[in-house]
């Protein structure tokens, strides 16, 4: 393992936590918090789930593996994480995509009128199509060991081309509501038929500085994060370390269970058939050697 790996780990982690919370402290502060009544509040939701869910849980069911890797942890345990992981990003991700389509039926809004739509929507179902294919090949003993073998390298591929989806279109997002932020409050000035002078200065004023230093670096986190991500799972190839569908040693010695691997079933079968290959050879040895003895006496 190398000496930079766990500073790396905790940098990601840091970087995914930190987009997260300055996402939410720029919906809370300056969007108008959130809610669940249709408002823009709900719509606030859409891009603080989507966050937590597409980026930083994503990101750290992609790396599990690798954080595991050389620790003497069972496998179905590491799955059981990276299972675990996802199923709470698809929960947020579900709930966000309620949040955002709620808020334009509410509002009179067209659904799926951006490119940030169409990716958002692409990249959710090759997320789910994902999850579903990982889950009958690799969790449950629904595919044999060389389809399973032969889909890892594939899998490995899409789920860091999706979490590099997912913060294209996260970026996408955060622009596009920065412009109808300022937008609002354009119109908002222009319906406004009062003088000037009887303007809330603070209201109406230019946005505060701080509001862009939020979802500017809420990007560059996501960015980052992402990149040591892709970093760490492709180092992981690179150096042939232990492939995450290999058996640990302690996996093959375990009985043979009504939900495992099939090459842990395959493994006990070939013990259970040298046991009875040496039990056949002992009873051959008693007859041979022991009996004609027994008898003699």
């Amino acid at each position: 393992m190398s000496k930079l790996f766990v500073p790396l780990v905790v940098v990601a982690e840091a970087l995914g936590l930190a987009a997260c919370i300055l996402i939410g402290l720029w919906m809370g502060r300056y969007l108008g918090g959130f809610a669940w009544d249709g408002s823009s509040s709900e719509f606030n939701l859409h891009p603080l789930l989507m966050t937590t869910g597409m980026i930083f849980l994503y990101g750290n069911a992609t790396m599990v593996y690798r954080v595991f890797t050389g620790i003497d942890v069972p496998r179905m345990a590491v799955k059981s994480i990276h299972a675990g992981s996802l199923t709470l990003a698809t929960v947020m991700i579900i709930i966000g995509l309620v949040a955002v389509f709620q808020f334009h039926n509410h509002n009179g809004i067209t659904n799926l009128y951006s490119l940030h739509s169409w990716l958002g929507i692409a990249t959710v179902c090759m997320f789910f199509l994902q999850l579903l294919l990982g889950l009958f090949i690799f969790l449950f003993p629904c595919a044999s060991v060389q389809l399973r073998t032969s889909y890892m390298s594939s899998h490995v591929f899409f789920g860091v081309a999706m979490l590099s989806m997912a913060a294209g279109t996260c970026l996408m997002g955060i622009v596009e509501k920065i412009f109808f932020s300022k937008l609002n409050k354009s119109l908002k000035w222009e319906s406004w038929h009062q003088p000037p002078d009887h303007f809330e200065e603070e209201e109406f004023s230019s946005e505060d500085p701080k509001e862009h230093t939020y979802h500017d670096t809420a990007e560059v986190c996501q960015v980052l994060e992402c990149l040591e991500v892709d970093y760490e799972v492709r180092r992981v190839q690179r150096l042939g370390k232990r492939n995450p569908e290999q058996e640990s040693e302690s996996e093959k010695s375990l009985p043979c269970p009504l939900l495992v691997e099939f090459s842990t079933v395959e493994s006990c079968t070939a013990t259970k058939a040298r046991a009875s290959k040496l039990r056949f050879a002992t009873n051959d040895f008693e007859k041979l050697y022991i009996q004609p003895d027994r008898t003699k006496e």
